[in-house]
């Protein structure tokens, strides 16, 4: 399977949860043949699991940074076959590289905040997503709530906002602002390789993978 984890607008947790969603799968699925892309000049990703790799104290991880579309498309091309899973993280904005994942990936999944700002901005996304339909992509889109509120009305009204796209999954799977979440991924680790773990965060990671590969 080939995922892409992307958004046109920043700061919504796209490096967060492809490091949380790779981990995820290596350290509790046990999945060997994994590669983690990462599409994002920043390369937050690439240093996060260096980090990881540098540690014998977790299972390594591979991962590699291509930035342009022919790029990416290329190593798709000669590499898809030779792993069970491909994670994409795609930096924040309609180029090249994003478009090209999208023609080549099985899912695209959109991490959205439950901010106005935040929900108004997928509408650019969705046109980046029609023209690769268009062009007969075949990925499924899903989203869900990152950064999202413990308590309140915004995770409610979010989730009927995103309702509007029929083409688009909700996944009833919040990731909520907390520590662990962005402590684990800066160091390459999954939530569920910390010590002491953070039950509500492990919950919460372990919610979404059920519906994202279910």
């Amino acid at each position: 399977m080939i995922l892409t984890v992307a958004h046109t607008k920043g700061g919504v947790g796209k490096t967060t949860i492809s490091i949380q969603l790779a981990t995820y799968l290596k350290a509790i699925k046990k999945v060997d043949k994994l590669l983690l892309i990462d599409g994002d000049p920043q390369r937050s990703t690439l240093d996060a699991i260096s980090e990881r790799n540098s540690n014998d104290k977790y299972p390594p991880i591979n991962c590699a940074q291509y930035l342009t579309g022919k790029e990416l498309v290329g190593q798709l091309k000669s590499q898809r076959d030779t792993w069970q899973q491909i994670i994409i993280d795609i930096g924040a904005r309609d180029n090249n590289a994003l478009r090209a994942a999208l023609m080549y990936s099985d899912a695209l999944l959109i991490p959205v905040q439950p901010r106005g700002f935040d929900l108004q901005a997928l509408r650019d996304l969705h046109i980046v997503m029609d023209d690769a339909w268009s062009l007969d992509a075949h990925f499924k889109a899903f989203a869900f709530l990152s950064m999202a509120d413990s308590q309140g009305s915004s995770n409610a009204e979010s989730q009927e906002y995103l309702s509007n796209y029929e083409d688009i999954t909700f996944l009833d799977a919040p990731i909520v602002r907390r520590k662990a979440f962005a402590s684990t991924s800066l160091a390459g680790i999954s939530v569920f390789e910390e010590s002491p773990k953070d039950p509500k965060a492990c919950k919460e990671m372990e919610n979404l993978v059920s519906q994202l590969y279910s």
